[in-house]
């Protein structure tokens, strides 16, 4: 497949899917031929080490929708760039360290490639957009620093919701490149409603625009001040250590990164910054999975995803952990009668609905 048909499906498919959460992928269901392509967002990485894998061929993979197997079309890296929003906690407890990040904002946003934008949303108890997407890193470095002022915490309110800030990250993605891949880092301080599922406050940390966009969702924790118990919670990967139970409830921010394909770093303040470069240069080790889906029919229906190794795969590469979003919505393209989906990324599945 050409790049310049690669990057027509991507167009067509990002205005037209709506994915699920749970594996991390990139739906889009089209007419017939290299149009039906569905293009899903996936990271591959060696369960003992960690370590990326990113040299695939299409039967290294198989994908499930909705428990049938889909052909594999085409596997690629680097192809398709980022649309990234940083959602930053300007609430008292976060708020301190947006000082502390400041100097290593830029050095991190350089992790990211040259075609990659970056947005930034504020929130508290209310979110606002700061800056739209642009590739400029010294004005995101800018705006970023700008947070730092008191004068926020008053400005969006003293309570705060997590939802509001993914609820105007989710909207803000459809202002973004339709070709890119679609991500949401959320700054915040974890507490202990971030990992314990139905406690405080935390009603739905996400909303239906973050699930429309099909966004894949990761975090850049705050772990300061944590007994050791906590810590550990909070640095260590959410698959091995999380109960099932807590890991697929839609309420904690570790869920959500396992239900849609995304990773979170926890840390003290000397190393987020180092984590978030860690986490920006790994969204560049993801690979684009092409399929052809069972159905062409873009109706709004929820379909599931599920991957799973090839046993050539494993032979080359040992055991092979594949983080990608778990469904998608074939949501009809805007404008038309006629049923249509999404490529580049998945949606996650409404928790607010059975």
């Amino acid at each position: 497949m050409t790049r310049a048909m690669l990057c027509s499906l991507a167009l067509f498919a990002f205005s037209s899917l709506t994915p699920v959460a749970a594996q991390t992928t990139t739906p889009k269901p089209a007419a017939s031929g290299d149009d039906a392509l569905v293009l899903l967002d996936v990271q591959l990485i060696r369960a003992g080490t960690g370590e990326p894998v990113t040299r695939l061929s299409p039967g290294d993979i198989r994908v499930f929708e909705d428990g049938a197997e889909c052909p594999v079309r085409e596997i690629s890296h680097g192809r398709l760039p980022l649309a990234v929003v940083l959602v930053v906690d300007v609430g008292k407890s976060f708020h301190p360290t947006i000082g502390h990040l400041t100097p290593e904002i830029e050095s991190a946003l350089g992790r990211l490639g040259a075609r990659d934008e970056v947005a930034v949303v504020a929130f508290n108890e209310s979110a606002e957009v700061i800056q739209e997407f642009t590739r400029d890193r010294k004005l995101i470095a800018q705006k970023f620093a700008a947070l730092s002022d008191p004068v926020w915490q008053k400005k969006l309110g003293g309570k705060q919701k997590l939802e509001a800030g993914l609820a105007r990250a989710g909207a803000l993605m459809e202002k973004g490149n339709p070709l890119s891949r679609r991500v949401i880092v959320l700054m915040t301080r974890e507490t202990i409603y971030t990992w314990l599922p139905r406690s405080g406050d935390y009603k739905v940390a996400a909303s239906r625009e973050v699930l429309t966009s099909g966004s894949t969702i990761c975090g850049a924790l705050l772990t300061r001040g944590r007994s050791g118990f906590a810590t550990f919670m909070s640095v260590v990967s959410v698959f091995p250590v999380v109960p099932p139970d807590q890991r697929n409830d839609p309420l904690v921010i570790r869920s959500w990164a396992s239900r849609t394909g995304g990773e979170v770093f926890g840390g003290p303040k000397e190393a987020l910054g180092t984590g978030l470069a860690a986490l920006f240069a790994r969204l560049h080790e993801r690979v684009v999975i092409s399929i052809v889906p069972r159905s062409l029919t873009r109706d709004g229906s929820y379909h599931t995803l599920r991957m799973a190794p090839s046993s050539d795969l494993e032979r080359r590469e040992g055991a092979v952990e594949i983080r990608a979003i778990e469904g998608y919505f074939a949501r009809p393209r805007a404008g038309t009668g006629t049923p249509a989906g999404t490529e580049g990324q998945g949606t996650a599945k409404d928790p607010t609905t059975n």
